[in-house]
């Protein structure tokens, strides 16, 4: 259906001689769309601000030609080009966590000091590597790279985090 809005006031989503399409949404009132399509309402009004002035329940769509229509229909991969590149994945490298990589946490200097921006960095870096080869968040990176460095156990990274320091 569509609705003429009459009663905008204290409203600043509908504007008053505007035409909206207005659906059902209870005995007081009408979903109201810019669209065709109930699900596209942007919000629920009374029914008193609108006047009805097309009371077909959809709007007629054009008839698509024959000529219009596809033969098939073909499905598209977007993430074809991924599997490709799964193959020529890096196997990544082994790494031991040197002792002066500190979680900023960690760090006794003062948050706004130069040492603790460098501390943090470094910290970044190498959870970042640890985070590109495992595909996991921030938070599980930095406790893979926490109990690595704890136990002395190496650890797989894409990239040598000491190149990005």
């Amino acid at each position: 259906m569509k609705g003429l809005c009459i009663n905008a006031s204290g409203l600043t989503v509908l504007k008053a001689g505007q035409e909206y399409f207005v659906f059902p949404g209870g005995s007081n009132t009408f979903y109201v769309s810019k669209f065709n399509n109930e699900k596209a309402h942007f919000g629920a009004f009374q029914r008193n601000r609108f006047e009805v002035i097309d009371d077909q329940e959809k709007i007629e769509q054009p008839e698509i030609l024959e000529e219009e229509k596809f033969d098939q229909l073909v499905q598209m991969d977007l993430f074809e080009f991924l599997e490709d590149d799964e193959e020529k994945l890096d196997p990544g490298i082994e790494i031991i966590i040197p002792d002066d990589i500190i979680s900023p946490l960690e760090c006794k200097n003062s948050p706004k000091s130069k040492a603790f921006k460098r501390v943090q960095h470094r910290w970044s870096v190498y959870v970042k590597s640890v985070q590109d080869y495992h595909k996991c968040s921030w938070f599980e990176a930095s406790k893979k790279l926490l109990k690595h460095k704890k136990e002395g156990s190496p650890i797989q990274v894409t990239w040598d985090p000491e190149t990005n320091i």
